[in-house]
């Protein structure tokens, strides 16, 4: 029987687990979700896949669109909330970058002043709408941020800052730990069409590959980045494989645990 691209990258996926495990090794992983505003029936197939297989999530929430709702819906989750963490996605998720440029929220387009008002606005709103499922970690929408913002976070009260990997942020910010996801699921040119189970399983394993070669098995974890509110069924099918697939060499670390950041 002729076993199909899905089939093997599934394979190959746990041929660099297992070689993880030879190393003697635990390959690191995380999961961020982004663009949360209230509860849906996205929200509720998200919850059930983080639920059924007790996965850590990191919810990146638009904070002047969240509220009371959707804090008490996660609070409520069969995982008793322990196991996801909130962290403010920017402040509107408004694009004010100009005609013709890239989308950006917090690009170089705006004085610096303004914009550090609303990072610390939105960080004050998740973390009182939130409670203890709040950490300061900042994540700007569409991935993209003004490197001259970095350094004025901590004032903000933000610690922590994620991005795409392949975005090349400044990587070492003065009190700010910076922790990327590096797979989007997403093909957002073609249509916000999920990018297939081989094509992200092929990402996270070069990405754990380039990790264990480097002699970095113990550094930035590897990251996954979903959308809940756009996924079909293909893509809750994947995930629901991916988490539900264990193995002893793979840990999917808690937001908290990313960023060193205390319970």
């Amino acid at each position: 029987m002729v076993s199909t691209p899905v089939e093997e990258a599934w394979a190959a996926w746990h041929g660099e687990l297992d070689a993880w495990r030879d190393a003697g090794h635990t390959a690191t992983l995380w999961w961020r979700d982004d663009d949360a505003v209230q509860p849906s029936e996205a929200l509720e197939r998200l919850l059930a896949v983080h639920e059924g297989a007790a996965a850590p999530l990191c919810l990146a929430v638009v904070p002047r669109q969240a509220g009371r709702a959707l804090a008490g819906r996660l609070a409520t989750s069969k995982s008793g909330g322990s196991h996801i963490c909130v962290v403010p996605h920017g402040y509107g998720h408004i694009n004010h970058a100009p005609p013709l440029k890239k989308k950006a929220e917090f690009g170089d387009h705006r004085p610096i002043e303004v914009m550090t008002g609303e990072i610390a606005a939105g960080w004050e709103t998740i973390r009182t709408t939130f409670s203890g499922q709040a950490i300061p970690v900042f994540v700007p929408p569409w991935n993209r941020m003004a490197p001259q913002l970095s350094s004025h976070l901590a004032a903000c009260g933000i610690v922590g800052l994620s991005a795409l990997g392949s975005h090349q942020w400044v990587p070492d910010v003065t009190g700010t730990t910076v922790r990327d996801v590096h797979v989007d699921i997403i093909d957002w040119r073609k249509g916000r069409r999920f990018v297939g189970e081989a094509a992200v399983l092929q990402a996270m394993i070069g990405h754990l590959r380039e990790r264990r070669a480097a002699g970095i098995a113990t550094s930035e974890p590897t990251g996954l980045l979903t959308h809940h509110l756009v996924h079909g069924e293909a893509i809750w099918d994947f995930l629901t494989r991916l988490f539900a697939t264990a193995h002893q060499s793979a840990r999917w670390l808690s937001a908290r645990e990313v960023f060193n950041l205390k319970s």
